[in-house]
């Protein structure tokens, strides 16, 4: 179904300009209030249609007229709460298994890498026996070392009184010669080196004091070596365990995450808010692309000009990126569109735009996007920035694709479809009519689903 003129008609400086222009003023029947003169026509505003609808007979869903008088009680159509909870209770099934087999994969790898470290930590716990024993090895050699070294001493020492004793014994001649050598402590050395009490002993027992105090020096260098090995074990222990405590926070905090991704998949749709003004804008989208894309292919009326598939895709990717509603988005664009065929429309499938952005009575046409992603990109970032009244162009997902939310004088003017009546479009029923649409989406959602779970209940079962 196109969009009426009581639908259409321009609103309150709502268009997107991807040129960032203003087009000519138009003249709104909004019931929204006014503000400055319109920057541009609203979305949703075109003037041709094949089912025109006086403002003033609005016929709500049911027959019923509404007098102008009481516009302001229409209330949105009934949710099918049977078909909602039904695609409710299969997404959240499908989310929570996802989510849970995801968790466990995530944590499996978190615990695996903790138990690497755990395993990394005992290894080097596991070396600091052997090298301890070797520091005490070490030690015990050189005390030993130590010890035959003061014993060579000590064997020198006594060799060299032993010398002066028979010197003082010997001839005049030695004595004298000892004595005057005595006399100078410094040549006492020398005395017994060159005396003949001492000989080839003396020369010995000094080789045996270099060779001691070469073993003194090896021993101490060995033990200089095994602390120093030790040491660097204590600094691999510290690094293994705080690879370890690294690895057992990453695995609580991946327990955490996982535990709560299962928590978002079980609330999905719980803030689908069924009360007041019916579902908000921003929120997630529950209807996959298929049901979007068969819905609008079994649905009466002109062959779609656009792939509905690939189209509905685009709808999921971009809603999901600006939070936006994508399933409900896809029933205000079949409202705009006639079902995507455009028939007598301001605007056409190749202009990609679907939600008749920059369509109004006084405008020549809609705005046109490059690309279909570029059109649905376009209308997704401008619902946020309906939905939304501290938006920035910084906060959304992708740079925009249109006006600037900065620049929107109507941003954060409508939290629920509802309330783009009077905004987005001039009729007061616009809003029911986009949640009637989806109602019907819902109902159709659910029977597909119903009918694809009969088929997989009588498939034979496999070989």
């Amino acid at each position: 179904m196109v969009a009426s003129a009581a639908l259409g008609a321009p609103s309150l400086a709502a268009a997107q300009d991807p040129a960032g222009g203003t087009p000519s003023s138009t003249t709104s029947t909004s019931t929204a209030p006014t503000t400055a003169a319109p920057e541009a026509p609203a979305p949703g505003a075109t003037s041709s249609t094949t089912l025109p609808v006086v403002e003033d007979d609005f016929v709500p869903p049911g027959g019923t007229t509404i007098p102008p008088t009481r516009r302001q009680e229409l209330v949105p159509p009934p949710i099918d709460l049977t078909s909602l909870n039904q695609l409710l209770t299969s997404r959240r099934e499908e989310a929570v298994a996802g989510a849970t087999e995801a968790a466990d994969a995530a944590n499996a790898a978190a615990l695996a890498t903790a138990a690497d470290a755990r395993a990394a930590l005992d290894a080097v716990l596991a070396e600091i026996p052997a090298a301890d024993s070797s520091v005490e090895s070490a030690r015990r050699s050189e005390r030993s070392a130590a010890a035959e070294l003061e014993r060579a001493r000590h064997r020198k020492a006594e060799l060299a009184v032993e010398s002066y004793t028979l010197a003082l014994t010997g001839t005049n001649a030695q004595l004298t010669s000892a004595l005057g050598m005595v006399d100078d402590m410094d040549n006492f050395e020398e005395f017994v080196r060159t005396s003949e009490y001492s000989g080839a002993a003396w020369r010995s027992l000094e080789a045996g004091v270099a060779g001691a105090q070469r073993a003194q020096d090896q021993a101490e260098a060995a033990t200089a070596a095994a602390i120093e090995t030790r040491n660097q074990l204590e600094r691999r222990v510290g690094r293994a365990q705080a690879a370890l405590d690294s690895a057992v926070a990453v695995a609580q905090e991946t327990k955490a995450d996982g535990d709560a991704q299962i928590a978002e998949a079980a609330a999905i749709g719980e803030d689908l808010a069924l009360e007041g003004l019916g579902p908000t804008i921003l929120g997630e989208t529950l209807l996959s692309p298929e049901d979007l894309a068969e819905f609008s292919a079994r649905r009466s009326g002109a062959p779609a000009s656009v792939d509905l598939l690939e189209l509905a895709r685009l709808f999921v990717l971009e809603g999901t990126a600006e939070g936006v509603r994508g399933d409900i988005a896809w029933a205000q664009s079949i409202l705009e569109t006639g079902n995507f065929a455009y028939r007598g429309s301001m605007v056409n499938t190749s202009d990609h735009n679907y939600a008749g952005i920059g369509a109004c009575d006084s405008c020549s046409s809609g705005f046109r996007y490059d690309t279909p992603q570029l059109g649905v990109r376009a209308q997704m970032q401008l619902l946020h920035t309906y939905a939304d009244d501290n938006l920035t162009s910084a906060d959304l997902a992708f740079p925009p694709a249109g006006r600037a939310p900065e620049r929107s004088s109507v941003r954060g003017c409508c939290d629920t479809w509802m309330e783009l009546s009077g905004v987005w479009a001039t009729g007061p029923g616009y809003g029911v009519k986009i949640l009637t649409i989806y109602n019907e989406m819902l109902a159709f959602a659910a029977e597909r689903q119903r009918n694809a779970l009969r088929l997989v209940a009588a498939s034979p079962p496999a070989p």
